[in-house]
């Protein structure tokens, strides 16, 4: 498989994430064709918490970092995650 269009491209990007590396390299590029791909700007919100949001989110290049406002209201982030990470798999904490 080459990278060369946007289906093989996400397809090899999934293969690095842990909840698809089970899936075979057509499992992975017939589930490729199916996903929306988002792009995001620096300091853009994807998506806050307690939002009723039934995407998931896999960063396939750059980085993310998720925080919470704690009842005291202040900021608390957590550690940067990086490309091939699903951050979707811990963003139900607290709910």
């Amino acid at each position: 498989m080459t990278a060369n269009n946007p289906h093989e491209a996400v397809a090899a990007a999934l293969s690095k994430v842990s909840l698809f590396q089970d899936l075979d390299e057509n499992e992975r590029l017939l589930l490729a064709h199916s996903v929306r791909r988002s792009n995001f700007k620096p300091g853009e919100v994807v998506v806050q918490h307690l939002d009723e949001d039934d995407d998931v989110y896999i960063i396939l290049s750059g980085t993310l970092i998720a925080s919470i406002i704690s009842p005291e209201g202040r900021e608390v982030a957590f550690d940067p995650l990086e490309e091939g990470q699903c951050p979707m798999a811990w963003c139900n904490f607290g709910r």
